[in-house]
């Protein structure tokens, strides 16, 4: 799902572990230093999966999606 926000978060797991990827970096090659940090933290992954996607896919779709 699509909403405006310009953050970049990867988040993917199994039963043995939760892995959240956050990046400065835009999808496209560019010639520009990027950040990235790569986390294996269960409860980052639970935290940012119930204050950030589940309230963004709860709230009804808009016209701009």
């Amino acid at each position: 799902r699509e909403w405006n926000n310009h953050a970049k978060i990867l988040m993917f797991g199994n039963e043995a572990f939760k892995v959240v990827v956050f990046t400065s970096a835009n999808l496209g090659s560019n010639p520009r230093q990027e950040h990235y940090s790569i986390v294996e933290d269960t409860e980052l992954y639970a935290q940012l999966l119930r204050e950030w996607i589940e309230p963004a896919f709860a709230r009804p779709r808009t016209d701009d999606e």
